[in-house]
């Protein structure tokens, strides 16, 4: 395989390969994490609290990482083509809102303030089975959340990059 057939198969390594790595290990955390929320519903009216927590470590975890891949691309923006470039900035703004909690105790815009995520669960079995969480009026699910992460990554192709390859 010649290293545009890579670069194609895998656009990210055009860029850098710990980008596609780290890329490539969060979206398996957050389908891991996916398993794990999904698996802390023992019915509709009872959570495995062991699953559950771990869950939460997880969302908690692959939202750092997360925003590192999307800030730190957002940064490079000039890497991407249209409608990629404006979508990064877009992807890491929504990351954020669950960041600043999780990473700083703050409420998103409110430097120095000290405030506690309420973490909420949505849905039954029969439905949508998500951890919900409320950041500043802001409704944050995490499957959402991880599925545009996800998804941004997945329809990315050499052709969306700015990169000149040989």
């Amino acid at each position: 395989m010649n290293a545009k057939e890579i670069f194609e198969n895998n656009p990210l390594m055009a860029i850098s390969f710990m980008i596609s790595y780290q890329v490539n290990e969060v979206v398996t955390f957050g389908n891991e994490t996916i398993e794990l929320i999904d698996k802390s519903f023992i019915s509709s009216k009872e959570i495995d609290g062991k699953t559950s927590a771990l869950a939460y470590r997880n969302i908690w975890l692959w939202t750092l990482a997360s925003y590192e891949i999307s800030r730190t691309l957002d940064q490079r923006k000039e890497i991407f083509n249209e409608p990629f470039r404006t979508e990064i900035g877009e992807l890491k703004k929504a990351i954020s809102k669950l960041r600043m909690p999780f990473a700083k105790h703050e409420i998103p815009g409110k430097k120095g303030s000290f405030t506690k995520t309420e973490m909420a669960i949505k849905g039954t079995l029969d439905k949508e089975i998500d951890y919900l969480f409320i950041v500043k009026n802001h409704r944050i699910n995490f499957k959402s959340l991880f599925i545009r992460f996800r998804t941004f990554f997945d329809k990315l192709t050499i052709n969306d990059l700015n990169l000149e390859l040989e």
